[in-house]
């Protein structure tokens, strides 16, 4: 295609064009753009060395960003992101761990934002991936090193800071209205904060892909599929893009897509348990028991107790049922906290039929945290022989109703490392 041709079809009228050129152990990177007439405008020379390369990309995209915006005039238009600073190497590294959504992973990113904000207490893109990863950490039911209830309170005094220290910065907001939108917070203030980050970086994955749980409680699930499709496709090797849509699909009972995007966070990522319980809940549901019992479902020992019961082996389904009470929160592994074992024999006594146990873990995990049960499983076919009796309906709501209140009531705490973060 021609230029012209190559922007029509793209629905742009700017084409950025650049090249690498390495020179013994330095790199020099060359970019300009091309505009609707194929006229090529000549941008910026950069140079770093084949070491700093990490380090350095942020500044460079920067100053291509910044250029190519002066060129086109809007450089007074677009503010100016705070890209760099002392903490930039650990914040790089840690979205980088992040990326991963394993328990070393979380962990990993935690340690890495904390030595970043310590670098430089004014860098709002680590306070805003702070805020991302401890609810991503409690939301994945991982040990992030403090309960459950005072990490969601970090992560929205983390998230404030974000926002009060660059508002223009998309990562603030968004991380506060998943963080409200996951632990009962109001679904019109979640989606004012999305929206926010939305008109600052429209094409942001993450938006899209956490955004889709206020158009579940606004009653558009097939609008909530389509935005964490579209963040599937704006980041295709995520894993947790995978997951988000896995999640989806399990809540509106299209199993096939569930199953599809589980597998495939699966082989992006193989030490993610939650997608192998992904897999093993959209099998289940789809009636292909033995594709749920052949997966080694680690510490969602509650979910093969339901494949069990569902393959006619109802005694061991109750001892394996009977030995995760036991043994709760003493047998989990490494990086993983009760609150996954008590969502796990909800969702096993739920899909057995019977209210009152189910009921019993389900307060368990809503004690602990304010993500307890995910929403997307509670309301999927997994719950529905008790979510018609009025005693769950009843407790479900008044549960939900004190998450938010105890999630401030930590929001205002100083911005302090915790011990062995």
């Amino acid at each position: 295609l021609t230029v012209p041709e190559q922007l029509a079809s793209l629905g742009v009228v700017h084409l950025l064009r650049g090249n690498f050129m390495i020179q013994g152990d330095s790199v020099r990177i060359t970019v300009g753009h091309l505009d609707e007439t194929g006229t090529h405008r000549g941008g910026p020379v950069f140079t770093t060395s084949l070491d700093g390369w990490f380090s350095d990309q942020t500044r460079i995209a920067a100053g291509v960003a910044s250029n190519f915006l002066a060129e086109i005039g809007l450089d007074t238009v677009v503010a100016e992101r705070p890209i760099q600073g002392p903490g930039q190497k650990d914040y790089l590294l840690g979205n980088e761990w992040l990326g991963r959504r394993t328990p070393e992973g979380v962990r990993r990113a935690i340690g890495h934002f904390w030595d970043a904000v310590e670098a430089d207490p004014d860098y709002a893109p680590a306070y805003a991936a702070l805020a991302q990863a401890y609810t991503l950490g409690i939301s994945y039911r991982y040990d992030v090193g403090l309960p459950a209830y005072e990490a969601a309170g970090l992560a929205l005094t983390a998230a404030r800071r974000a926002i009060d220290l660059e508002p223009t910065l998309a990562g603030g907001w968004s991380a506060r209205g998943f963080l409200r939108v996951l632990a009962g917070g109001a679904a019109e203030e979640a989606a004012a904060d999305f929206e926010q980050a939305r008109t600052i970086q429209p094409n942001n994955p993450n938006v899209p892909s956490w955004s889709a749980r206020v158009l579940t409680l606004q009653g558009d699930p097939e609008g909530a599929l389509d935005a964490t499709l579209r963040a599937a496709e704006l980041d295709p090797m995520h894993s947790g893009r995978q997951i988000a849509v896995a999640y989806q699909g399990l809540h509106q009972g299209d199993f096939t897509t569930s199953l599809e995007h589980a597998t495939d966070a699966l082989s992006i990522e193989p030490e993610l348990m939650l997608a192998r319980a992904l897999v093993a809940r959209a099998s289940l549901l789809m009636g292909d028991v033995e594709g749920c019992l052949n997966l080694d479902l680690g510490p969602y020992r509650g979910t093969r107790a339901a494949c069990l019961w569902t393959a006619g082996e109802r005694e061991a389904a109750e001892l394996l049922a009977a030995r995760i009470e036991e043994t709760f929160a003493a047998e989990l592994p490494d990086g993983f906290t009760p609150v996954l074992e008590a969502e796990d024999l909800a969702l096993f006594y739920a899909w057995t039929g019977r209210v009152d146990p189910a009921l019993r873990w389900v307060r368990e995990a809503f004690e602990r945290s304010p993500t307890g049960i995910e929403r997307r499983v509670l309301e999927s076919d997994l719950f529905d022989p008790v979510s018609d009796d009025p005693r769950f309906r009843e407790a479900i709501a008044s549960i939900r109703e004190g998450l938010w209140a105890r999630v401030e009531a930590g929001g205002d705490v100083a911005l302090t490392r915790p011990e062995g973060s």
